[in-house]
């Protein structure tokens, strides 16, 4: 959590055809980042499946929405940020999306929830980043951090990431999927289809792609690429692929070169 006051603010954005509308919503893309990969054992270790950025459980109130962006009224001008997007679009009840775009500019992210109880959570601090939340079904969450470093602040420095697209799609029931990029021009995918499936993708890295498809019931997938924490990356050009069709699956990679 960077170390700096952040505004509150809140905003539930809704689509209705008494409202005028321009441009084309960004969608979920295929990203494949098997094909031009040989196949390699990965290194298999004890992990932590734990989902850091899970949300508190659901009040009983109805959706509820919260959208940030730039900093504090009155701060100085490198800490804004400019031409960011950000649409909320939430069909059910019970829903929990929260949206922050921190200092940078030409953001784009995209929270679709469909259903009762889902919780979307993504923290983003860099310019030309996008990222896009899909949640059907029910008591699914997902969680997305982009960055350069953790903990310290400087305001305006190279410490945010620019240029990443994280996405998560997931379409069933109690579903867990997690995303932590930390660097520039990375790409990271998680797909869930099913039931009790938990996905975290975590990246130290730069130019690199990371994706994840689970089809089935309590698999389980954890990829980590690049270095060491709060120091940011000079590793470049990792790319790793799981899929899982079926049930109760694990997998394990990590590339650190």
């Amino acid at each position: 959590m960077k170390k700096v006051q952040l505004l509150a603010a809140a905003a539930v954005l809704f689509a209705s055809s008494a409202y005028a509308q321009s441009g084309t919503r960004e969608t979920f893309r295929p990203i494949n980042a098997c094909i031009g990969c040989e196949p390699a054992a990965p290194l298999i270790r004890a992990a932590e499946q734990n989902n850091l950025n899970s949300l508190p459980s659901p009040a009983l109130i109805d959706n509820c929405s919260v959208v940030v962006q730039g900093q504090a009224p009155g701060a100085p001008s490198k800490d804004l940020g400019s031409f960011n997007r950000a649409v909320v679009d939430q069909i059910g009840s019970g829903n929990r999306a929260a949206l922050y775009q921190r200092e940078g500019n030409d953001n784009y992210g995209l929270q679709a929830q469909s259903g009762k109880n889902n919780q979307a959570n993504a923290v983003v601090w860099g310019s030309r980043n996008t990222t896009l939340q899909f949640q059907t079904g029910e008591n699914n969450k997902a969680g997305i951090n982009v960055d350069q470093v953790t903990g310290s602040f400087d305001p305006g420095s190279s410490q945010n990431g620019n240029d990443n697209w994280a996405q998560q799609r997931q379409q069933g029931n109690d579903n867990n999927a997690d995303i932590k990029t930390y660097g520039n021009s990375n790409t990271a995918s998680q797909d869930q289809n099913g039931t009790n499936n938990s996905g975290s993708i975590t990246q130290r890295v730069n130019f690199s792609k990371a994706t994840q498809l689970q089809v089935g019931n309590n698999n389980t997938a954890v990829t980590m690429q690049g270095g060491t924490a709060n120091v940011i990356s000079t590793l470049n050009d990792q790319r790793s692929c799981i899929e899982q069709g079926g049930n109760n699956n694990q997998a394990l990679v990590m590339q650190r070169r």
